[in-house]
């Protein structure tokens, strides 16, 4: 068998089999993925295996269940809200409404489409009619924003991100034209 080649070639390095590998003490294997995980997990409605497998397929990145579990739970992706959450939402909706405002959801920067909402609104009837809309307890509640969108006349305006993700999105797709200048 030959020698290795020197590392100065350029030859391009095997897949990573774990993030362990990378081991340069950062979380930049992962600031890098975090719109493209998040589209595939929170907007695109993926399971966690069909996240990992195609991370893994299109983007030559490995982690193992634990380690998705972590890093989406630390960056607050979660699919579903809780239902003592989603109660107060429909109430404050349900409210806007009434005061004839449009009014989009973001629940951890993620909006809650209409469907959803109606979907949950059907299911959870009950609790819905035992409380009383414009209550104190659903005046505030974290994690969730209620945005009027603006008045152009596009139904865009409904599933438009919110601006932070807009601009992690623009850090994401701009390193390629970073890149070229550099």
């Amino acid at each position: 068998m030959g020698t290795p080649a020197p590392p100065t070639q350029s030859r391009p390095l095997p897949p990573p089999t774990s993030l362990s590998i990378r081991n340069d003490g950062t979380i930049n294997g992962w600031r890098g993925y975090r719109q493209t995980i998040r589209r595939l997990y929170t907007t695109e409605q993926r399971t966690l295996s069909e996240v990992r497998r195609i991370m893994q397929e299109e983007y030559n990145f490995v982690a193992t269940p634990q380690q998705f579990k972590i890093k989406i739970k630390g960056w607050k992706m979660q699919k579903n809200i809780p239902k003592s959450k989603m109660v107060k939402i429909l109430l404050k909706h349900q409210k806007r409404k009434n005061e004839g405002k449009h009014t989009n959801v973001y629940f951890h920067e993620q909006i809650v489409s209409n469907h959803k909402l109606n979907i949950v609104r059907a299911r959870y009837q009950k609790e819905l009619s035992q409380q009383v809309i414009g209550s104190p307890a659903s005046s505030s509640i974290s994690d969730i924003e209620f945005r009027t969108p603006q008045a152009t006349g596009s139904k865009l305006d409904v599933l438009s991100p919110p601006v932070e993700s807009i601009r992690e999105a623009g850090d994401e797709s701009g390193r390629s034209s970073a890149n070229h200048d550099a």
